[in-house]
């Protein structure tokens, strides 16, 4: 390795220019320390998530006459989804924060859902008694749900993508739509009915358990114990990379998920890809486990995962090891 090269740290610190030094991996992560605390930061790791959580798709959300919805929440979620991010990095907090805080954002249309008190019309920063995470947050429960129901299936593979990495089998046939309920049915109920003989493990193993965890929350992310006159089942299991473990709901789930290390690899995976602007190739392996490893100790914040990458030769270095 030689002194006197450029890192490209604006995909990774938001600065528009890279940085150049002399000497070793550490004096880069010095300047990257105070780079990471600028403005321009926060703005990158913002859209970061917002590429990684599909935010762009609030705008697209539609309902038909579901009381308590109306067009102006989508302003209100975009707005709370970039503050709850920004509040994660800001604070120095890590991916376990992402999955278990009760620190969220609302505004007034928000607030009612959330059943909590705010003052004025700004989003703000409001505490979330019964929630754990960004995936029981309104914004997420929302835009992946059919008009009032949830929709099992999209809350499951998304979290199933973007926070434990499983690479989920495509279907190779036309998917039928999912039916109305029938009396007496549950929204569970009904996804079983669909999912269970469609002949790969997908759904019954990996998708729908994790999908059903977040049965509590209706289509615009109210909390609900019955679903069509019937308790709502949130329990279920799931095979994560070190073993089964079964959950009540989507509280236990997340905490489960956020002392794993699985999640903590697959967001290291997702921030170092988005930093270097390709892949990561199998041969990083051991750097993506590195990482996780640091995100997954106490205290270790977004940041510490960022600077760690920095330190790497990954980050350093163009593929095939040329400077």
């Amino acid at each position: 390795m030689r002194g006197g090269y450029q890192v490209g740290i604006a995909a990774i610190g938001g600065v528009a220019h890279a940085i150049r030094w002399k000497g070793t991996a550490a004096s880069a992560v010095d300047q990257a320390k105070k780079m990471l605390e600028d403005s321009a930061a926060v703005a990158s790791i913002r859209a970061m998530h917002t590429q990684l959580y599909k935010l762009d798709l609030i705008d697209t959300i539609t309902k038909d006459n579901v009381q308590g919805y109306s067009d102006g929440l989508k302003a209100e979620f975009t707005t709370a989804a970039n503050s709850f991010f920004d509040f994660v990095y800001t604070q120095n907090l890590g991916v376990k924060d992402l999955l278990t805080t009760n620190v969220g954002f609302a505004g007034p249309l928000m607030a009612s859902l959330y059943g909590v008190k705010v003052t004025g019309t700004a989003v703000q920063q409001v505490a979330l008694a019964d929630r754990m995470g960004w995936y029981s947050q309104a914004p997420f429960l929302t835009l992946w749900a059919l008009n009032d129901e949830p929709d099992s299936i999209h809350r499951g593979v998304r979290i199933n993508f973007d926070t434990l990495c499983v690479e989920l089998v495509q279907p190779n046939q036309v998917l039928p739509s999912v039916p109305a309920l029938a009396a007496s049915q549950t929204n569970r109920e009904r996804y079983e009915a669909l999912t269970n003989t469609c002949g790969i493990p997908c759904h019954t193993v990996y998708i729908n358990p994790v999908g059903f965890a977040f049965e509590n929350f209706d289509g615009v992310g109210r909390y609900r114990t019955t679903d069509n006159g019937e308790p709502v089942d949130t329990t279920g299991s799931y095979p994560f990379a070190d073993g089964t473990q079964s959950y009540s709901g989507a509280p236990e789930l997340m905490q489960i998920i956020a002392n794993g290390e699985q999640a903590h690899q697959c967001w290291a995976k997702k921030m170092a890809s988005y930093a270097l602007e390709r892949d990561v190739v199998e041969t990083e392996r051991p750097v993506v486990e590195q990482l996780g490893s640091v995100s997954q100790q106490s205290g270790g914040s977004l940041k510490a995962v960022m600077l760690a990458l920095i330190q790497s030769d990954a980050f350093r270095t163009h593929v095939g090891g040329n400077p």
